[in-house]
């Protein structure tokens, strides 16, 4: 159960957002205008942030910077058209935020990956197909790893929606594992150094990636940092030069 601040100032879409929330078992407060809500934020225990954009009085951009500069608060900004999708968005920050690093460890298991990968991939796979996007993987040899089987697959389901969401049509994904790693190849727009720092931050998407139809809702590599240290593996992220791209190289216990 969390605490949520809705701050939105339509009143129908702040009650219908609220009472969502509660039935899924959160706590709700809400607030009308961005001074109200930043008055809550500061005398209130709260663990979600959800912001309007426009708001009257002080904007959501105006009260996330302030709330990042005094507190730890998570926001997430909220536009009419995507409130359909805040459920799930705040269920995926507050359930990685709310890692339990023992219990994770507490359910490892022993599998082979190499039996796994061909069915954590073929989703991607025909997505990839659908965009016109090249999708192949390497299997070389046998995986046996000893892990959490659903946070493991959880990361590499982020790493190849992220790859297939920024790979243009007709370049290529490629996915080599072996049993020491497993590598994730992507031909896109190579992230600037400057801003490779930020990726892994909540919410966060470069410059060149705002275009929601092109991008995801800035998640999923929060996600993949999150659970990767919570099973102790190690990763690597780097641009390549040919062809151009990024690179994602996690290290298998």
């Amino acid at each position: 159960m969390a605490v949520l601040l809705i701050v939105e100032d339509d009143t129908a879409t702040n009650v219908a957002i609220c009472e969502y929330m509660r039935s899924a078992g959160h706590i709700t407060l809400s607030a009308l205008d961005g001074e109200q809500g930043l008055q809550i934020a500061r005398e209130k225990s709260v663990d979600l942030v959800v912001l309007d954009i426009m708001l009257p009085k002080r904007t959501g951009l105006e009260v996330l910077k302030e709330l990042r500069q005094t507190s730890n608060i998570r926001c997430l900004l909220e536009c009419k058209e995507i409130t359909g999708q805040l459920s799930f968005m705040i269920k995926e920050i507050l359930d990685t935020s709310r890692l339990d690093f023992t219990q994770e460890k507490q359910d490892a298991e022993t599998f082979d990956l190499s039996e796994r990968l061909p069915a954590i991939c073929e989703p991607y796979q025909l997505i990839a197909k659908a965009k016109g996007l090249d999708f192949s993987f390497s299997i070389q040899g046998k995986c046996p790893v000893h892990t959490s089987k659903k946070s493991l697959e959880k990361i590499l389901s982020n790493l190849l929606s992220n790859a297939v969401a920024y790979t243009k049509p007709g370049c290529k994904i490629t996915v080599i594992l072996n049993a020491r790693q497993i590598k994730i190849e992507n031909e896109c727009t190579p992230i600037p150094p400057d801003k490779l720092a930020h990726v892994f931050e909540p919410f966060y998407r470069p410059d060149f990636a705002r275009d929601r139809k092109d991008g995801g809702n800035g998640l999923g590599l929060y996600i993949v940092d999150t659970l990767s240290k919570a099973l102790g593996m190690p990763y690597q992220f780097e641009a390549t030069k040919n062809p151009p791209g990024m690179c994602f190289t996690l290290y298998l216990p």
